[in-house]
């Protein structure tokens, strides 16, 4: 069964300013070096229209998956996750979203970036799935509360990042 999951997380700077950080290889490169460890790699690559295509392959956290579900869910499996940020166009952009892992989930969804009354808004709408018969539902919903265990860290890094290069300049 299918796990809907909408955020919104509000940052302190215009859409303008994110979204020059959300293209950029420089933010991705902190970004996947402090939130997904050694392990993880990254790969970033800009098509013909501007669209910036950030993909990051990373290990499964296994203290986060219940006990029961490591049978389904065993060690050595590798979230693979990727963002395609087009061209911010009158304030707005609308990143896709898709990921998995191996045959057990799989996540897909969009990301809107606008702005705000005091900065800006991203609203996160993704669904994530798993086709494991009997389990199914567990492993989504494992794999869902990882996904909003991580964007409070996600947006937390993103601001700070934003700070610092505003500091900066």
């Amino acid at each position: 069964m299918p796990q809907k999951i909408r955020m919104i997380s509000e940052f302190s700077f215009p859409a303008a300013v994110l979204h020059e950080a959300l293209v950029s290889a420089e933010y991705w490169e902190a970004r996947v070096r402090e939130l997904d460890g050694p392990h993880a790699e990254l790969s970033i690559h800009h098509d013909d229209d501007g669209t910036l295509v950030a993909s990051i392959s990373k290990p499964v956290v296994t203290e986060r998956i219940p006990p029961r579900l490591l049978r389904f869910w065993p060690s050595g499996l590798r979230l693979d996750y990727s963002e395609h940020w087009p061209p911010l166009v009158d304030g707005v952009a609308t990143a896709e979203i898709s990921g998995g892992i191996a045959a057990v989930g799989s996540l897909t969804g969009i990301c809107e970036l606008s702005d705000g009354a005091t900065g800006c808004l991203s609203e996160y709408s993704v669904t994530v799935e798993s086709g494991i018969p009997m389990a199914g539902k567990l492993i989504a919903g494992a794999f869902a509360k990882g996904i909003i265990e991580d964007s409070g860290a996600v947006d937390a890094f993103t601001e700070r990042w934003l700070r610092m290069r505003q500091e900066r300049v």
